[in-house]
């Protein structure tokens, strides 16, 4: 399957898979610099994408004014929140 962007054909891609990519190249962007990196994201795909990889652990997001970061979250602390999860509260 493939999807038509601006008059051509493209192969299919995941915007989570995409915002990743980015920030693994750049390491920290904006929301709004995120949609300039990544024009084939409409703002709706980029803000669905940022909760997942939020939710799941990939990417920290910061309040900056009036907008927000978005960066790689530390493999070390993806790690100490997964065990914690793991482990279950017997108090």
């Amino acid at each position: 399957m493939f999807h038509r962007t601006r008059g051509r054909e493209e192969e299919p891609w995941l915007p989570a898979q995409l915002i990743l990519e980015e920030l693994k190249r750049t390491g920290r962007c904006t929301v709004e610099e995120m949609l300039e990196r990544v024009p084939q994201l409409t703002w709706g795909q980029l803000f669905l994408a940022m909760d997942v990889l939020s939710r799941r652990g990939d990417i920290e997001l910061t309040r900056e004014g009036f907008t927000y970061s978005l960066r790689l979250r530390p493999a070390a602390s993806k790690m100490r929140d997964h065990d914690a999860a793991a482990r279950p509260d017997h108090r």
